[in-house]
């Protein structure tokens, strides 16, 4: 029994030499900056600074490391979680060269393959960026290195890998200055379209530069997309002008050209800035925002849709492919949609009778006219000052009754001359005028076909002409002679009596 005692001490005795021997010929793990492993030939760019300067990136390895822990949401809304346990705040990289993130409203983060994308001001601004190396306690694969950008509660699709090049822009990062709104599906209409191969899917797609050389004067740095979740993403616009939007099949509108990257392509596009012009998505506004129905029609809440686009102004045009334009009030779009047409138009339409004729289908163009009020624009009926200028009110419209005033008059028709020789006490006197074609106003009204026109005073006078007589020479004259007519327009015909011109016409019947 001794003997097996001691045996077994020679045995716990051995092992524990064993296991001491063992634990001092292996030395701790190395830390990144100590790990001989961690080399990558070349330098990390630093552009669009005032002095551009590089780092080596076995210096970004060898500076101080630090220790997060990251979650991030796929483009397939799933939560990712990440360990940095090998990283360079770019804050701390850049203060070596007495440069500070929060000096700039944007950069751009580029890798070797030509991926790229923008970091907006709101997270450039509150997040900390990591240049980091290692995840999870391993160096970075081929595919990724040298670094990876490594950004705590955002999109992935800022985790920038293999990255070459970070360039700084110092743009004022402001709020959309565009007074004119384009209706995407109605402007790509208009445009040739061609197959495209999406994966297993041939969809059609327009040129990015077929849209934008139509509608944008003049080219911005870059365009600022929003997605129908929510999601905003910079693109320079020399980028977008070599793509595609694609406007069949799924995710669309979809921004993608041939071998772009996948991160790079947008889906689901609700909007874009151009800079001096928006494209808005109608189908995706009507899919997304708050629903209302007018008549036998369910679109978007007209006023979300303004909202979204960041529209403020005291009035608005609205204008079809045809040309035929509306004005609406700030105040009248809690009584609209936008909403598909059977036919198959992106239109608008108002829960009023007095915003019948604003009703406008295949609904091209959205404008700012007046001003650049917010919400708080008041109706007529809560002290709004009245229109300038003279009024006449059309009556006996297909969709009632609409008020075509001097405003509308100046912007949307031209302004004729006439002539006249009228007898006068057995005199011919000539005349001359200016003003607009009363088959102009008509036009403008989309009144295709009428019996007759009653034209009325206000002191109760009228004079009714059959349709046969109404011709290119019968104007609501504005001016005789160089002298403005007021208060009214006057209407006059290009006859040798007077019987049919009527002197301040405040209203037009149509029969």
């Amino acid at each position: 029994m001794v003997g097996i005692k001691i045996l077994r001490s020679v045995s716990i005795v051995l092992m524990l030499v064993l296991v001491f021997s063992l634990t001092a010929c292996t030395e701790p793990a190395a830390t990144p900056a100590e790990s001989a492993d961690y080399s990558y030939e070349g330098a990390l760019q630093f552009t669009g600074l005032a002095n551009e300067f590089e780092v080596a990136f076995n210096d970004i390895y060898a500076m101080e490391s630090v220790d997060r822990t990251i979650t991030g949401v796929t483009s397939a809304e799933e939560v990712e979680t990440n360990h940095v346990t090998g990283g360079v705040l770019l804050e701390t990289l850049l203060a070596e060269h007495g440069v500070s993130k929060a000096d700039y409203s944007m950069i751009r983060l580029i890798a070797g393959d030509g991926y790229a994308i923008d970091v907006p001001a709101e997270v450039l601004h509150d997040r900390e960026i990591i240049l980091a190396f290692e995840y999870d306690g391993q160096f970075l694969d081929d595919k990724k290195q040298p670094l990876r950008v490594a950004i705590d509660d955002v999109r992935t699709m800022y985790y920038v890998s293999n990255l070459a090049e970070i360039n700084f822009s110092a743009g004022s990062g402001s709020a959309s200055t565009a007074n004119k709104v384009v209706v995407f599906e109605t402007a790509a209409n208009g445009l040739d379209t061609e197959d495209y191969v999406y994966y297993d899917s041939t969809d059609q797609a327009i040129k990015v530069a077929d849209l934008y050389n139509a509608y944008v004067m003049t080219a911005p740095e870059n365009v600022e997309f929003m997605a129908a979740d929510g999601f905003e993403k910079s693109e320079l616009y020399e980028t977008l002008m070599t793509g595609y939007f694609k406007v069949t099949g799924e995710n669309v509108p979809m921004f993608t050209a041939p071998d772009l990257p996948k991160g790079m392509m947008i889906k689901q596009i609700m909007k874009m800035d151009c800079g001096d012009v928006m494209f808005v998505s109608f189908a995706n506004a009507i899919d997304t925002l708050t629903e209302r129905t007018v008549g036998d029609y369910t679109g978007a809440a007209l006023e979300e849709v303004f909202t979204m686009l960041g529209l403020k102004g005291e009035t608005y045009t609205l204008t079809a492919t045809d040309g035929y334009s509306a004005d609406i009030r700030h105040a009248d779009l809690e009584l609209g949609i936008a909403y598909l047409h059977p036919d198959g138009f992106y239109s608008v339409k108002f829960d009023s009778d007095e915003l019948k004729s604003a009703s406008i289908k295949d609904l091209l163009t959205i404008e700012v006219t007046k001003g650049d009020a917010a919400a708080d624009t008041v109706t007529p009926d809560d002290g709004e000052e009245p229109v300038e200028g003279w009024i006449i009110a059309f009556d006996g419209l297909s969709d009632g009754s609409f008020d075509f005033d001097q405003d509308r008059a100046e912007r949307k028709l031209i302004l004729y001359e006439l002539q006249t020789n009228r007898i006068k006490n057995d005199s011919t006197v000539t005349e001359n005028w200016k003003g607009y074609k009363v088959l102009d106003v008509l036009a403008f009204l989309h009144v295709d076909t009428f019996e007759s026109l009653t034209f009325s005073t206000d002191d109760g006078f009228d004079v009714t002409i059959n349709s046969g007589d109404i011709d290119d020479d019968t104007i609501f004259a504005v001016e005789e002679g160089g002298e403005a007519i007021t208060p009214n327009p006057r209407l006059v015909q290009n006859t040798e009596f007077s019987t049919t011109w009527v002197k301040g016409v405040t209203k037009v019947t149509i029969k």
